[in-house]
């Protein structure tokens, strides 16, 4: 039997959830002009300049908000120390599916936490095949607590911002799933703070 190696399984449920939902190449992604994005910076561990909400964002429309959010500028430098992690190492990727942003940890902390944003479904169009869930709260925000039994270094908790629009916190490469999941909800509550739903 295959086994699916761990970057490549937790990926598999972004592109599941995208399959289910019928998103497309060109339905995927985020709403940011390319145009305004150096491409030097792509990929670099540099966050490149968000292009902020489209001047014709309704007040209160997350979905809108959130494709117009750079996933590197969600959270600030100080509550990325403060969880743990380096704000330096922040890696964007932009995969058409998956619109995310990575950093390692500090020399004194653990793993790798991920950011990912998705302005496209919300949680309850996730594909959770072969992946265990329970809904949690995380703040003020429903969510899942996804973990895989095949990889317990990782949690990954989906959060709510509306029924179709969604943020991913995970927690890769640490001791175990209970470490993983308490950092990514940790994490989960921060991100709250400075996501559309909680402006």
């Amino acid at each position: 039997m295959l086994r699916i190696g761990p970057a490549s399984r937790w990926a598999v449920v972004a592109l599941a959830a995208c399959t289910a939902s019928g998103c497309t190449q060109e339905s995927a992604g985020r709403a940011i002009d390319s145009t305004e994005i150096p491409e030097n910076t792509v990929g670099t561990g540099t966050p490149p300049a968000s292009a902020g909400p489209p001047a014709d964002t309704a007040p209160g429309d997350v979905g809108a908000e959130l494709a117009a959010t750079h996933p590197c500028e969600v959270l600030p430098e100080h509550e990325v120390t403060a969880l743990g992690f380096d704000p330096e190492s922040a890696h964007f990727d932009d995969f058409g599916i998956i619109y995310s942003c990575w950093y390692e940890s500090l020399p004194t902390g653990q793993g790798n936490l991920t950011l990912q944003l998705d302005a496209n479904k919300g949680v309850d169009s996730i594909n959770l095949t072969d992946f265990s869930a329970n809904e949690i709260q995380v703040g003020s925000l429903r969510a899942l607590r996804i973990t895989d039994d095949l990889d317990p270094r990782v949690c990954q908790v989906a959060l709510a911002l509306d029924e179709e629009v969604h943020v991913s916190v995970m927690v890769s490469f640490v001791e175990d799933t209970e470490e993983a999941c308490r950092l990514a909800v940790e994490a989960g509550v921060v991100a709250e703070r400075y996501l559309p739903s909680a402006r």
